[in-house]
């Protein structure tokens, strides 16, 4: 018969056996866990960087409409104070209207770099988050320098419907005598 001491040890060596590989088991599903938990959350922290870089994008998109907009009616502004101020057709005219040009031009230019980025781009899923992050940089560049180039335009036309309101009220002031 085998000596107890030896069973025991035995016993005690399967035992430990099974722990170590339950253990090693669950040290296994505890790793796939976490790595499947850290890959869910870049997927969804892309997903979330994607969303903020397509918004981005729309947001240059609309401004830009809106500077084109505005341009066309300052535009459309300057050739009634032109007309109004008997010189329509002239140079100073023209020059005015070509600076108007230049900056929708500029819009034109800017607005590019956004429209591949307006309907999503499921492409830069599977690329670094740098990536999508650094676009999302430069877009929101993008967005500022149009909102600057729109505003601007407001601006320009509000003076100029000014003046023209000026030469409308004196005009009608001149037909009502």
């Amino acid at each position: 018969m085998a000596d107890p001491s030896a069973i025991i040890s035995v016993v005690a060596a399967v035992v430990s056996a099974i722990a170590a590989v339950s253990s090693a088991i669950a040290a296994f599903r505890s790793a796939s866990s976490a790595r499947e938990a850290r890959e869910a959350a870049q997927t969804s922290e892309k997903r979330a960087a994607l969303r903020q870089l397509t918004m981005t994008a729309s947001e240059v998109l609309v401004e830009a409409r809106r500077a084109e907009s505005r341009g066309a009616e300052l535009k459309l502004a300057y050739r009634t104070l032109f007309t109004f101020g008997g010189s329509s057709g002239g140079s100073r005219e023209g020059l005015y209207l070509a600076d108007v040009d230049k900056k929708l031009l500029e819009v034109a230019k800017l607005t590019e770099y956004a429209k591949p980025f307006g309907s999503g781009q499921n492409g830069l899923m599977n690329g670094p988050l740098d990536e999508i992050n650094s676009r999302e940089t430069k877009l929101a560049q993008v967005l500022t320098q149009v909102r600057a180039i729109r505003e601007d335009l407001e601006r320009e036309h509000a003076s100029v419907e000014g003046q023209c309101t000026t030469y409308r009220e004196k005009a009608i002031r001149e037909t009502s005598r």
